[in-house]
């Protein structure tokens, strides 16, 4: 409720855990192949593979941007807040212990013993921020031998993706007011007057009408001032501003990709390998595509922030349709009688020239 609290079990902590790790990234895969004929074979698999933990644009290193403990000067030795806070009232001002949650006034510069507020906007970092990206993929084709030396093959390659960080997804705001709350405080959220009532100030006729126990100052409590808005008083912090997201690592995005693949190979024959490979593909975001708000290679469109299925669309990173195609010459030694065209020969063979082109 606006206080610090530091996690761990015992004496002047939450007994709890700000985070949550996930120990069960686990990748299993499996694949078949049939012979159908003598030139002819099925090809399936599947398996689950786990991407990075976030690095949310490295502002877990931005220190100043979180609450900091402050040490008692130069020299002093790192601690872990999980032991509690080693900067309290007794060891600093030389008062008793704090139990936490405190909410008494302490040293002007600090919001609890030996903690400095933050030093820029308040950034938060969703519990699960750690939890790795998983991907379902699987894939089933023929292959098939035309000639001696040239195959080709063609696949369904589809993957769906779980957990990817999502910070775009508002709604995940501690501070938000759901839809789904006012109609507890006799709010219709499909009556645009109701809707226009949240951005009304408490102490206006309008809000006192629908809402009389605005009129005691302390409604909200001690000090909240009635020039703030309707949605400010009915949100679960008041006291908090509502601009309080986990902003960093929420892993709610979802991907999907559907593509068929393609490919011919020349196998090597005369000196020349020759492959092609086309790609026709599909891929959907669901929220993803950034690894904050700060730095979003493809930008995702939040039509409706309330309703996470809706937002499903083409990734702006998509390139549906690809073509790629390489070979590989080695060039071939040739008949020499002379003892000159011997070193030619011998110089000349064996270099192996390849180029790839991408479209």
């Amino acid at each position: 409720m606006g206080a610090v609290i530091y996690e761990g079990d015992g004496g002047g902590r939450c007994n709890c855990r700000f985070q949550n790790n996930y120990p069960y990234a686990i990748g299993p895969r499996i694949g078949v192949a049939y012979q159908i004929n003598s030139k002819t074979v099925f090809r399936a698999g599947s398996a689950l593979s786990y991407g990075t933990s976030a690095n949310n644009a490295f502002l877990s290193y931005s220190v100043p941007d979180f609450y900091t403990v402050a040490p008692r000067g130069f020299g002093d030795k790192a601690t872990q807040l999980s032991q509690g806070n080693p900067y309290a009232p007794g060891n600093v001002f030389g008062n008793a212990p704090t139990i936490w949650p405190d909410f008494s006034p302490h040293y002007p510069t600090q919001v609890a013993p030996g903690v400095i507020p933050p030093q820029s906007p308040f950034i938060s970092i969703d519990r699960n921020a750690g939890r790795p990206g998983r991907i379902f993929q699987w894939s089933f084709g023929l292959q098939r031998e035309l000639t001696k030396s040239i195959v080709v093959e063609a696949s369904y390659v589809g993957n769906r993706g779980v957990w990817w960080t999502a910070p775009t997804l508002a709604t995940q705001n501690y501070n938000a007011l759901q839809l789904t709350d006012l109609p507890k405080f006799g709010l219709n959220p499909n009556n645009p007057a109701d809707l226009a009532l949240l951005t009304t100030p408490i102490n206006s006729p309008a809000v006192l009408a629908r809402f009389p126990q605005f009129a005691n100052p302390n409604a909200v409590y001690a000090g909240f001032p009635n020039t703030q808005n309707l949605n400010q008083a009915l949100s679960p912090y008041p006291q908090w501003g509502r601009g309080v997201p986990p902003f960093l690592g929420p892993p709610l995005g979802s991907t999907w990709y559907d593509s068929l693949q393609a490919k011919v190979t020349k196998r090597y024959s005369h000196g020349l390998d020759v492959a092609g490979a086309f790609t026709w593909q599909k891929e959907l975001v669901n929220g993803t595509n950034s690894d904050t708000g700060f730095f979003t290679p493809g930008t995702v469109l939040i039509n409706d922030a309330f309703n996470h299925d809706s937002l499903k669309q083409v990734s702006a990173l998509s390139r549906p349709l690809m073509l790629v195609i390489s070979f590989t010459y080695t060039t071939p030694r040739f008949k020499a009688d002379s003892a000159g065209l011997k070193a030619v020969s011998w110089l000349a063979r064996d270099w192996a020239l390849g180029g790839v082109l991408r479209y």
